[in-house]
């Protein structure tokens, strides 16, 4: 499978954006007050208010310049917020002063999958060099492996990723998609068919268990799962980009 087709796939399955995909935010903080607002603007923009929600994260992080939690939480909500620009300001002033680290490197790779760029598995590994368990980096290194064509290379990465974090559900969709990717769309569904289940589970989720189902020969199966319309010809199109075939 080319490198141009699978970053296509990627692009329009993964939901990067929302990685975010499916990306959680640390919540280790040291002081209350600090706790305090971080849980007032988590609420906030969970109820449709990004703005308080930036300008909270963004006070914070503009006293606590030297804070790369503080500057990675503002980063993360920028990109949220579809700031991508902006988040890329904040993150390269912050890693100019804090190189190493890995809340900076993770938010500065995931713009960079956004994009397609292949910078992104370099920051992915900074970070891991520092932590190594972590979930984010070692998924956001999986992922940005897919991107430029080395599945087989990015399972493990999959794989230890979702060992870090067994319940997070974009981890466990971007593994799903990496197995497509590989041509084994039969282990995917046994990965999504529990994601599916699951009430918070996003249309991307739903759709990448119909697109498995195509794959695998059923597309019945397929068009009964998905949760936004997808029609019989965009399934087979998708298929074809993994070079699988649908019918």
């Amino acid at each position: 499978m080319s490198t141009l087709a699978g970053s296509r796939v990627l692009v329009l399955l993964l939901g990067l954006a929302a990685a975010a995909c499916t990306v959680q935010e640390r919540s280790a903080l040291r002081e209350p007050d600090e706790s305090s607002r971080v849980r007032v603007a988590s609420v906030a923009e969970a109820n449709g208010q990004p703005g308080v929600a930036l300008s909270i994260y963004g006070a914070e992080a503009g006293n606590r310049q030297d804070d790369p939690q503080a500057q990675a939480r503002y980063a993360a909500a920028l990109i949220r917020a579809g700031g991508l620009a902006q988040a890329d300001e904040v993150l390269n002033r912050a890693l100019a002063r804090m190189p190493n680290a890995p809340e900076l490197l993770v938010q500065s790779g995931r713009i960079r999958l956004l994009s397609g760029s292949p910078e992104a598995l370099s920051l992915f590994e900074g970070a891991l060099a520092v932590v190594p368990d972590d979930a984010e980096a070692l998924s956001g290194k999986a992922v940005a492996l897919d991107l430029i064509g080395r599945h087989a290379e990015a399972l493990p990465w999959h794989a230890a990723a979702a060992e870090a974090a067994p319940d997070d559900l974009a981890i466990a969709n971007n593994r799903a998609l990496c197995l497509m990717l590989s041509g084994r769309a039969a282990e995917a569904i046994e990965i999504l068919v529990p994601l599916a289940r699951r009430s918070n589970a996003p249309a991307r989720v739903m759709n990448n268990l119909a697109l498995a189902y195509a794959a695998t020969g059923h597309p019945a199966m397929a068009q009964r799962v998905t949760r936004d319309p997808i029609e019989k010809s965009d399934l087979q199109r998708y298929a074809q980009l993994l070079q699988l075939d649908p019918s």
